[in-house]
């Protein structure tokens, strides 16, 4: 993972000066690498299926973020096909196997 100005995207492949990402399921973008900031692995990938603790319901991961003053990730959730603006911290989501 690899953070772009809070946008965290995966790198696809290197192009030398430049790295192609993807962000998301459908979205590849071509990114200057001096602009890039590594990441750790997130806990979650968007599109996986979590269980939201304080919300007790499902949802699925449609956007991940990298949180500055905290350094971790945040993870926004989609319930029954609608995004939510509340953002969750790794703590507070467990994996549905």
């Amino acid at each position: 993972r690899h953070n772009m100005d809070n946008c965290v995207v995966r790198i696809v492949r290197d192009l030398g000066y430049w790295l192609e990402c993807s962000y998301g399921a459908m979205v590849r973008i071509v990114i200057a690498r001096k602009c890039v900031e590594k990441l750790p692995e997130s806990r979650f990938e968007n599109g996986e299926l979590v269980y939201a603790i304080p919300k007790g319901k499902y949802g699925v991961v449609y956007e991940i973020s990298w949180h500055f003053k905290r350094k971790e990730f945040m993870y926004y959730l989609e319930y029954e096909n609608r995004k939510s603006s509340r953002m969750y911290f790794s703590e507070e989501l467990e994996k549905v196997s």
